[in-house]
């Protein structure tokens, strides 16, 4: 699941669980946040964690920065895992 919101300010808890009422044994558990961009980035890391810690499904958040180095990732001649930026989001989801 993927959502998309043009915001620059604090993504509200709707949001969250916009995304996360669309998860399901069927559908999946897991999903991206794709936002602009925002100063408090560990607020929004602390709502998606929470989610996770709950057994709610994983929300990996994505603002402009994330999506350029994702972009750079991709761009760059392979040097080792694919997708190891995205990766390393997830597994800061389920470290504990």
């Amino acid at each position: 699941m993927i959502e998309c919101k043009n915001y620059n300010r604090p993504i509200d808890n709707p949001a969250f669980d916009q995304l996360q009422g669309r998860f399901s044994p069927s559908r999946g558990t897991v999903g991206l946040l794709v936002y602009r961009g925002y100063s408090d980035k560990e607020k929004i890391w602390k709502s998606c964690l929470d989610t996770a810690h709950d057994r709610r499904g994983y929300i990996i958040p994505l603002d402009d920065d994330d999506l350029k180095i994702l972009v750079q990732e991709i761009s760059a001649p392979p040097s080792g895992e694919a997708f190891g930026y995205l990766h390393q989001l997830f597994n800061r989801l389920t470290d504990n």
